[in-house]
């Protein structure tokens, strides 16, 4: 181990893909979702069966 970060730098590299890679799953899914829920809720509001055609 000569103290260079080139050694672990793969590995870190790794978690740090994995970890941004779920991050933006995530947030494909969830946003989208809560956006929908929204959405639906703002057509049940506004007084119309439009939302409910999904």
């Amino acid at each position: 181990m000569s103290g260079k970060s080139s050694e672990r730098a793969p590995i870190e590299r790794f978690i740090e893909r994995a970890l941004h890679e779920a991050y933006a799953a995530t947030l494909r899914e969830k946003v989208p979702q809560r956006f929908t829920e929204l959405l639906e809720r703002l057509k049940a509001n506004n007084g119309g069966d439009h939302g409910r055609a999904r």
